[in-house]
């Protein structure tokens, strides 16, 4: 038994002979008796509570007491009304089910002490009205629990998106291949954050070592002992204490090796260098695979900083091409700026990486596109130092 159903609370509901199912997000029961509006019997009633664990791999203690409750109909008392506890709409999607209902019932004196004592609590106020009328209902069937946490990408689940009930939008991201090619700064920011989602794979491709400047615009604090690793190790090593999908690859992609990014559906590219792109962007596009391409032109005036941080949106389609050849630069030309002496800056590649994230988000329907009845699909977003505004160049297309 894995240790997650060994946590004392839930080995106990499990020995109650509760319907037990533990996933990556949640502590699920199923099989709970409740009354219907109609007043009859049903037997598939199903809640849900968001799971946290502590350090040792346990259930921590719930962190609220709130449930999702899941079946027909709301479960009703002896005269087919809705049962007091305070309902707003349901937030948890579990097998393609959205919850009917986020039920609140607080216990008197105090918190649930743990999982044991809160889904018993809600359990026999749900199920009584039914068992009083048909005595053969119960709960206890004692069937054998189900662990589905041992399947998730994560190697603890995520809480996070149990307790604010985007599951549904987060499953809009799973099964993903996505890789990250530089990890000099921008990219170290972008596994930061595609790290926390639920994406399959997370590919890294880097050839060059980790050195001080380099842990100067990066995410987290690196120690001495890291410096002359791989990129791709050192970040690999660090993000796979949460994610189990990394696969490091130190080296420079080049025609020779562009075959690397086979299998994947989604690029980021953060490199410096122009002429590098070029081939990488051609078999991006030969395959269909859409990318975004970041890029910050920073440059000194007297004695402050001035520039701009770019994103750049590519589709795999004849709008991602054209965009790919409008805004991103490929030639190779010298840029009359200081990016080539490597002017990087911590927050500043923090926020190319955010700009990316969510413009990919976006395209994967986590965040919404639409405004005014069109669907927009922003090719370039550029946020300038100086004038600290967000500016677009778009492509409207109708829904």
């Amino acid at each position: 038994m894995s240790r997650i159903l060994t946590s004392p609370d839930i080995e106990h509901l499990i020995k109650d002979g509760l319907s037990v199912r533990v996933t990556a997000q949640y502590l699920v029961i199923a099989d709970i008796p409740y009354l219907a509006n109609d007043k009859t019997v049903k037997r598939n009633g199903m809640i849900a509570s968001a799971l946290d664990r502590n350090k040792d791999g346990f259930a921590a203690r719930p962190h609220d007491h709130t449930i999702n409750f899941f079946g027909d109909g709301l479960p009703c008392d002896s005269a087919g009304q809705p049962l007091d506890i305070k309902c707003s709409d349901g937030t948890f999607m579990i097998d393609n089910q959205r919850a009917l209902a986020c039920c609140s019932r607080h216990k008197k004196g105090g918190d649930y002490a743990d999982f044991y004592e809160k889904m018993t609590s809600y359990i026999s106020y749900i199920s009584a009205p039914a068992v009083k009328i048909d005595g053969s209902a119960t709960f206890r069937l004692f069937k054998s629990p189900i662990d589905e946490s041992e399947d998730s990408v994560f190697v603890y689940g995520d809480s996070a998106t149990a307790r604010n009930g985007t599951g549904d939008l987060s499953a809009r991201l799973m099964r993903q291949k996505v890789a990250i090619i530089g990890l000099g700064g921008t990219g170290g920011y972008i596994l930061d954050l595609i790290a926390k989602t639920p994406v399959s794979e997370i590919r890294l491709f880097d050839g060059d070592k980790f050195y001080a400047h380099n842990a100067f615009r990066a995410p987290g604090a690196a120690s001495l002992s890291c410096f002359g690793s791989p990129k791709v190790a050192y970040f690999a090593s660090a993000y796979s204490k949460m994610h189990k999908g990394i696969r490091s690859n130190a080296v420079n992609l080049d025609v020779n090796s562009l075959s690397l990014l086979d299998g994947i559906d989604f690029v980021f590219m953060c490199l410096d260098e122009p002429q590098v792109k070029a081939p990488i962007i051609g078999y991006l596009q030969k395959c269909g695979i859409p990318f975004i391409d970041t890029g910050m032109d920073v440059v000194r005036r007297g004695d402050a900083l001035c520039g701009m941080i770019r994103t750049t949106f590519c589709s795999a389609d004849e709008t991602g091409q054209q965009n790919a050849q409008k805004f991103i630069n490929i030639a190779g030309e010298v840029l009359e700026n200081e990016y080539d002496t490597d002017i990087q800056i911590a927050e500043l590649n923090a926020l190319n990486a955010v700009m990316a994230v969510i413009r990919w988000k976006r395209h994967c329907g986590y965040y919404c596109a639409s405004y005014q009845g069109h669907c927009v699909s922003y090719a370039n977003m550029i946020y300038s130092l100086s004038s600290d505004s967000l500016e677009h160049e778009k492509c409207i297309k109708e829904v």
